[in-house]
């Protein structure tokens, strides 16, 4: 897939063609990453109560345990996507993470499942710094907004397809059936990546041309030292993942507790405001943020720091909402302040490294979001909510305590503006690369 600017119509349009299945390919290997990751959030009310739970616990199940996983392997991953064939690599690990998570319909009790999870987690280590190193090879700098807005809506439909069709197997048949059916379309999609993917020259869109082949650890470190917008980006993306995990991982308990809302009609909720709606805001937000950027590095966050404060005001209403129509209307419109930020946030760290080092410092962005944000998130929502006495009030008012996190994860990107306006790092237009 290299000619991507060939030489005449014919292979230009090829090209283009490639450029687009490529996308498509990685697009649905997220969503399944999302659908094997957020299937215990449909289930959470069920898996507490079968397996008699505490709200800590089952929080530690709907984020912890996946991110300890996730961080043993996802730098050692990173490393080798920069080092070894790309493709084959996210292949395999698809079909490895979906085959650990069809397993957990045969766990029989709570050590079991945490360590399934654990075996996702440790597997998913390599999805996203694998994949967003491909798009980064496939797009030109121009372009990348929209890719990326394209490829984070995944996370959208796969949360709309579990929580939708989840939640009704869920009801209809049991949580372990929900978790065999969020197995089974990775393996396919694990398959169809490696027949029809080719992998790309490394660098070969970018201004200094394709990169070298040597990459290493310290290199990273060194090339965040010497751009301080990465890690200000980083923190950023991490402290929103921690409030938007714990929120859409406990919404459906959320919706049950304090509207008396079952697990059908909550996933139908949340697939309504992830899927559908934040679906088709992410690409728009992408070449809204393609548009007002201009190529200039140091207006890539304006779109971002703008929706993660949005999401404060859309969140409070959400929890504090008298009746069940204003809860759906905020959650509806979380949705779409949450694409303004989501795919752009995560977008940022890609474009901002260094092309020898992508899948590497993106694999350390990974981590602090796995770890630290969607990790962390849901356990400590648990957390607080039992503190403060669980039930439908200790949820409400963790929660709302939860959605504040969203504005020093907006000043972290206003840090990192300031630092992409000095003479010094470039801020000015990137050059225009077809």
């Amino acid at each position: 897939m290299h000619g991507l600017d060939g030489k005449d119509g014919s292979s230009a349009v090829q090209g283009a063609a490639n450029r687009w299945w490529a996308l498509a390919l990685l697009t649905g290997i997220y969503c399944c990453h999302t659908i094997d990751r957020q299937v215990i959030a449909v289930v959470m009310e069920a898996v507490k109560h079968d397996l008699k739970l505490s709200d800590s616990y089952v929080g530690f199940l709907g984020g912890m345990a996946h991110a300890l996983g996730f961080m043993i392997t996802v730098i050692p991953l990173g490393l080798l996507a920069d080092r070894t064939n790309r493709v084959r690599l996210l292949s395999g690990l698809v079909m490895l993470w979906s085959l650990l998570t069809a397993l957990g319909s045969l766990a029989s009790n709570a050590v079991t499942l945490a360590l399934l999870r654990l075996g996702v987690g440790a597997a998913e280590g390599g999805g996203a710094s694998t994949a967003t190193a491909l798009i980064a090879d496939h797009f030109a700098p121009r372009q990348r907004g929209l890719a990326f807005g394209i490829f984070y809506a995944s996370t959208a439909l796969g949360i709309a397809l579990i929580f939708l069709f989840g939640g009704m197997v869920a009801h209809a048949y049991g949580w372990r059936a929900a978790f065999l059916l969020a197995g089974m379309p990775g393996i396919v999609m694990g398959l169809l990546t490696l027949l029809t993917l080719r992998e790309p020259l490394r660098g070969q869109l970018d201004s200094a041309g394709p990169a070298p082949k040597r990459t290493s650890f310290r290199a990273a470190f060194q090339a965040m030292r010497a751009e301080p917008a990465l890690p200000w980006s980083i923190a950023g993306v991490t402290l929103g993942s921690f409030v938007v995990a714990a929120v859409f991982a406990w919404s459906v308990s959320f919706f049950g507790r304090a509207h008396g809302t079952d697990v059908r009609d909550a996933g139908l909720i949340l697939a309504l405001s992830i899927g559908v709606i934040q679906g088709l805001c992410l690409p728009i937000f992408g070449r809204i943020n393609d548009r007002l950027s201009r190529g200039r590095r140091d207006r890539i966050h304006l779109v971002t720091t703008v929706g993660l404060l949005a999401n404060v005001p859309v969140e409070l209403a959400l929890f504090l909402s008298p009746s069940l129509p204003m809860a759906i209307a905020a959650m509806l419109l979380l949705g779409v302040t949450t694409a303004a930020w989501l795919g752009q946030c995560f977008g940022s760290v890609v474009s901002l490294s260094p092309p020898e080092l992508r899948g590497t410092i993106s694999g350390m962005s990974q981590l602090c979001t796995n770890l630290l944000g969607t990790g962390a998130g849901p356990l400590v929502a648990g957390l607080l909510s039992d503190a403060l006495g669980g039930g439908e009030a200790g949820l409400r008012t963790a929660l709302i305590i939860m959605a504040l996190g969203n504005i020093p994860a907006a000043l972290t990107l206003v840090a990192a503006t300031r630092c992409l306006r000095r003479p010094e790092a470039g801020g000015g237009p990137v050059p225009a690369i077809a």
